[in-house]
């Protein structure tokens, strides 16, 4: 806990800056005002060399912080692969609510449901282009992914159902890992349910996939 207390509240703050730049910008336009109040006194600006020394030390306090939950998961027996990088472990721990217990506890369960979960090529994505695809970018830029699930629905058997399911998490996999844009790494999801009625919703498997999306995609 006390690796956690002194890693989270850092990680936190980049994490907004980088997730919510607009509401960034409204809070530094409120100091702006703030800042051109008669009772406002401020210390003389930073010069451009103390700024490159402020940033070289976030960024070192960043990967210090980075390698100590790197310690964590190697006490705990988990093997990184080349997928879970360092962004998604600061994800991950904020998933976990900074608690490092838990942290490791979601990193190897994300590791285990990786290496037994086959992700679909684009080539055999192709054939559920028409029920699960991904279209243009909301008003953030962030990559939007339409799903029609009353259309799947209607259309498919019950034994397709759950191919249905794989090509909707093979294709979140692909947008994350090729579509995000850099100054908010998150992905929009349009889910149109035309078609289903109230009582066929399949709410199960909704449920589950909510579950698995929140697990092996936290904060995306």
């Amino acid at each position: 806990l006390s690796i956690a207390t002194a890693i989270t509240n850092g990680f936190a703050e980049q994490r907004a800056v980088r997730d919510h730049p607009a509401e960034q910008q409204h809070l530094v336009g409120e100091q702006r005002d703030a800042e051109d109040s008669p009772i406002y006194t401020t210390s003389p600006l930073h010069t451009s060399e103390e700024r490159d020394q402020m940033d070289a030390e976030e960024t070192y306090n960043q990967t210090n912080n980075l390698q100590l939950l790197k310690r964590e998961l190697e006490k705990g027996g988990v093997t990184l692969t080349e997928r879970v990088n360092n962004d998604e472990l600061e994800r991950f721990l904020v998933s976990a609510n900074g608690n490092v217990r838990r942290f490791v506890s979601l990193v190897r369960k994300t590791i285990r449901w990786r290496s037994t979960f086959y992700f679909l090529t684009p080539q055999e994505l192709e054939s559920w282009s028409d029920l699960v695809f991904w279209h243009g970018h909301d008003l953030r830029l962030r990559p939007s992914l339409v799903i029609h699930l009353g259309r799947a629905y209607s259309v498919l058997k019950a034994d397709e159902r759950p191919r249905f399911a794989q090509a909707i998490v093979s294709q979140v996999e692909y947008g994350v890992t090729t579509l995000l844009h850099g100054d908010d790494p998150r992905i929009t999801v349009i889910l149109d349910c035309e078609g289903t009625a109230v009582l066929g919703f399949p709410i199960h498997m909704m449920k589950s996939f909510c579950i698995l999306m929140q697990e092996n995609y936290p904060t995306r």
